[in-house]
């Protein structure tokens, strides 16, 4: 179904970054639009090698995260994919955005392959 994966780096301090406990990480991505003009009112979670934008958030703070990838794609292979659902998880249970963030950064999953990790 999808076969195109490539590397994104995460926004250095971002909430992505210290829930996926990575600068960068490997995606499936299947997209051909982009942002063009961001607003003032969110903040790049991520972007690829070429400045497209893949991951946007509030600057205000809300518990909200929109990705311009599957992450839904082979979850169970990739560490980044499960700590990001786990993470999800937390938010919907009332976890703070930075609570949330450090309790996934934390999860191990055992034998996950190279592959799912991200770059630290």
């Amino acid at each position: 179904m999808f076969g195109l994966e490539h590397r994104v780096d995460l926004s250095p301090g971002g909430i992505l970054e210290r829930a996926l406990n990575a600068s960068s990480i490997t995606i499936v991505s299947a997209h051909f639009q982009g942002i063009d003009r961001m607003s003032s009112k969110l903040m790049v979670e991520a972007t690829s090698h070429d400045d497209i934008i893949e991951a946007i958030r509030p600057a205000s703070g809300e518990r909200v995260l929109a990705v311009q990838w599957h992450p839904e794609w082979r979850a169970a292979e990739r560490i980044d994919s499960l700590r990001l659902f786990a993470w999800f998880g937390m938010l919907i249970r009332g976890a703070s955005l930075e609570e949330a963030a450090d309790r996934a950064a934390g999860l191990g999953y055992e034998g996950m392959s190279a592959k799912g990790t991200g770059t630290a």
